[in-house]
């Protein structure tokens, strides 16, 4: 198959729209040119080579090998653990780094016995899915908020499931219009509303998602599937995966490169929440990999690489869908901003130095001290 003007719009309209069986449909051959230079369309055709477990020859327009079989089983070993794309068991890192003071039970119970407070506050026929952190016990704090989403038919009366659960909340229902906390497009964004049986107001997303369109193997699934493999096949690491994560967020949050350039509260032009997550995931749940790799492409001869550059060599996917874009998202070039990236690149730097010069401080434990399981 060659890629060139002549089709170039139709796959990159497949890929923006995130259709990838009708993209993999195209790709039947077993070679690739690719003639147009689009660093990001010609990544984004990997990582779908990729999904579609059939490794496929791509070229360059002067008949380079741009994607060899050991690319392939690279990115193959980043997206781990999800049986859906074969991509065998999750490879964890012998690198988890040791983070004291991190009570993810404890978290994880909240989480369920808050989320069981909300559903018996809400109508009994809403039928809610968890789709944030707190669904995978990867949410930083003991958490005040929760994001959901509910399928619904296309006949499904949105205002009227509104007005009930205003009413169950002791909510005015046409305040909430008039102030935004319910969306033009009727989905609801609560913020500090009081829940029977928690001590704390919570904020409160439900997002109503029509059968048919935006229902897919989402974001949420992915990464939860990828967290149960770690938990049926390793599970001595599970919780120390969970605490690489909560710590890369918490380093992120710290530094102000955390939220991303779409955030509608305080952008900073990070990978976000799920962005955070799924780099650890493709770095063997391992916070200190995620930064070793990612500090091997943001500088080269110690000087910081270019955003721009950067961006056409550093990916990190999204092995499920965006729930409300309906595409795979690709956290690098979708959330982060030339600032977030230097701020990020520069304390992740620093990081890497301080933890260097503790090692020659520290010879008897060396790295050891640093890492809860390595060999």
């Amino acid at each position: 198959m060659i890629i060139d003007s002549s089709n170039y719009d139709t796959l990159s309209n497949l890929i923006s729209s995130g259709t990838y069986y009708d993209f993999i449909g195209l790709l039947s051959d077993s070679k690739i040119v690719f003639k147009i230079d689009d660093k990001k369309l010609l990544n984004h055709i990997k990582f779908f080579i990729v999904l579609d477990s059939n490794y496929i020859e791509v070229y360059d327009k002067d008949n380079n090998l741009v994607f060899t079989r050991e690319d392939y089983n690279l990115l193959k070993k980043k997206l781990s653990g999800i049986d859906r794309y074969n991509t065998g068991k999750f490879i964890v890192s012998k690198n988890l780094y040791y983070v004291p003071n991190i009570d993810n039970s404890s978290m994880i119970d909240d989480s369920f016995n808050k989320k069981r407070l909300i559903d018996k506050a809400l109508p009994d026929d809403l039928d809610l899915i968890d789709t944030g952190s707190t669904g995978r016990g990867t949410n930083i704090n003991y958490s005040s908020d929760f994001d959901f989403v509910m399928i619904v038919d296309h006949d499904f009366d949105k205002e009227d499931m509104n007005r009930r659960i205003c009413k169950k909340l002791n909510l005015d229902y046409d305040e909430c219009k008039n102030n935004k906390s319910i969306t033009e497009d009727d989905n609801i964004r609560f913020r500090e509303v009081n829940i029977p049986g928690i001590e704390e107001p919570m904020s409160i997303d439900i997002s109503y998602i029509e059968k048919g369109t935006n229902y897919f193997y989402s974001t949420d699934m992915a990464l939860k599937d990828r967290l149960d493999n770690i938990k049926e096949n390793n599970y001595s690491k599970y919780e120390d995966v969970l605490d690489n994560i909560i710590e890369a967020k918490r380093f992120c949050k710290n530094i102000k490169a955390y939220k991303p350039s779409h955030s509608t509260n305080n952008p900073e032009g990070g990978l976000g929440g799920v962005g955070v997550e799924n780099w650890i995931l493709q770095n063997g749940g391992s916070f200190y990999d995620a930064c070793i790799d990612f500090d091997s492409h943001a500088y080269k001869n110690n000087r910081l690489v270019p955003f721009n550059r950067f961006k056409d060599e550093y990916q990190i996917y999204d092995a499920g869908r965006n729930f409300y874009k309906g595409r795979h998202d690709e956290f690098v070039s979708d959330n982060m901003t030339e600032s977030g990236y230097k701020k990020l690149a520069t304390h992740i730097h620093k990081y890497l130095d301080k933890i260097s010069q503790r090692e020659l401080r520290t010879p008897k434990r060396g790295m050891k001290y640093f890492f809860k399981n390595r060999d």
